[in-house]
């Protein structure tokens, strides 16, 4: 413990911790990255998950509105080409249902509404036009979301730049060929025309969050709750976003709505807000985020099991991002020590590492990290308490003056309350 006076005396500006009044949970921490760089600029598709892989198509690119439909398997370090969807589309809906991805409405090549379906049969990679079944007005950036075998679509722009509708309509894929586009003419956002929201399903209700208005503000900071058939066909007010986004984006994970910002997340200046409807409350979330490019708005959003990927976006660069947890399953130790190798973030502002301190709730605890083969880390100490729910997150920053954490070996030391004075490494890998 010869460091635990220069830890109080200094380190503080180099080691962030996230212990605030002694309670911090690993999973209010969130690693986000981009996986994948697109070669040039691919803003606006939609995308939907199928079979464990994000499928997206349309977008608009250097060329103007496109045809392009892709395909990325998390994990994977490039993404596949399909066939071309039938007609040039930015801003479509992408969801899938019993294998067949559906790709609907989106602007045209003109910057009107399209008003019809393509399809892509799976495993023939052939698209399909839906005729007859065209939608009641043509949309591009609404929100949708699956329930079963509908699709909800809300508002939309029907021509660009900023002409915007405030309807919904439906449609039921089980019904196939001979179905329409119910159009629920009488069922109206409650606050006003709008397009760009984040709009996801949960527990059979769907929320449809922020947006595009069509004047002053310019952003919406509204939740809005639609109550599908056949319990309900209208609209409340759920609690207000802290801020207003046009163009959020984010999924459900563990119950919960996740919202991005729709700018520049470097730094954390834009945090990311969760509203939980156990609570009906908002509250916010910290993360770093691991990549030197920046994709802002005009995202698409797909969850993947406790991960969220986000697709394409604005200048200076499309990138695909992965948005996740700490995970609490990896390097549990068995000897009292955790040695690390490959397991710290390069983020954007350095090498950052993450440690879980799982203990008796409420108990104090030591940790220390010292480096060894010469990478002259110097030995650290620091003191924190174990967290209400028996975890701590510590948060060693190691960018910042002179000292850096690298990918070497480290060896983590447990004491205090920590159970069996061991410790938890937890690290998301690059």
């Amino acid at each position: 413990m010869k460091h635990r006076g220069f830890f109080r005396a200094g380190l503080l500006s180099l080691i962030t911790m996230a212990i605030a009044s002694g309670e911090a949970r690993a999973n209010d921490y969130l690693i986000w990255k981009s996986v994948y760089q697109f070669p040039s600029i691919r803003m606006g598709a939609g995308a939907a998950l199928m079979d464990g892989k994000i499928y997206f198509a349309g977008g608009y690119g250097m060329a103007g509105a496109s045809q392009d439909a892709n395909v990325y398997t998390p994990g994977s370090d490039d993404i596949l080409n399909l066939n071309n969807i039938p007609q040039k589309r930015e801003g479509p809906t992408v969801v899938s249902w019993n294998h067949t991805l559906l790709v609907i409405g989106g602007m045209d090549a003109g910057g009107v509404g399209q008003t019809n379906t393509a399809n892509l049969n799976l495993p023939d990679t052939v698209w399909h036009n839906y005729y007859p079944n065209l939608m009641n007005a043509g949309r591009g950036y609404m929100g949708a979301a699956m329930i079963g075998s509908t699709v909800y679509v809300f508002g939309g722009f029907t021509s660009l730049p900023v002409t915007v509708v405030d309807t919904m309509e439906s449609f039921d894929y089980a019904v196939g060929g001979a179905g329409t586009w119910n159009p629920h003419n009488t069922k109206h956002f409650i606050e006003a025309p709008k397009a760009g929201m984040l709009t996801v399903e949960l527990n059979g209700l769907i929320y449809i969050i922020g947006g595009f208005l069509n004047g002053p503000p310019g952003a919406s900071n509204k939740m809005e709750i639609y109550t599908p058939p056949p319990v309900g066909d209208g609209f409340a007010y759920g609690p207000d976003l802290p801020v207003a986004i046009a163009f959020p984006y984010g999924g459900v994970i563990d119950g919960k709505i996740f919202v991005m910002p729709s700018s520049n997340p470097i730094g954390g200046s834009n945090p990311i807000y969760v509203f939980d409807p156990a609570a009906n409350k908002w509250s916010t979330v910290n993360y770093t985020y691991d990549s030197s490019f920046i994709s802002t708005t005009k995202r698409a959003s797909v969850v993947v099991g406790r991960k969220i990927y986000l697709v394409g976006g604005t200048a200076p660069i499309s990138t695909i991002d992965e948005l996740s947890d700490i995970d609490f399953s990896v390097n549990a130790p068995k000897d009292g020590k955790i040695q690390v190798r490959n397991n710290i973030i390069n983020t954007a502002k350095g090498m950052t590492a993450f440690i879980v301190v799982r203990g008796t709730a409420g108990k104090s605890f030591s940790l220390a990290v010292y480096s060894r083969a010469g990478l002259h880390l110097g030995d650290i100490i620091t003191d924190g308490l174990i967290g209400s729910d028996g975890n701590t997150l510590v948060v060693f920053d190691g960018s910042l003056k002179d000292k850096k954490l690298n990918s070497g070996a480290y060896w983590i030391v447990g004491g205090g309350g920590v159970k069996d004075r061991q410790p938890i490494m937890v690290i998301n890998e690059k």
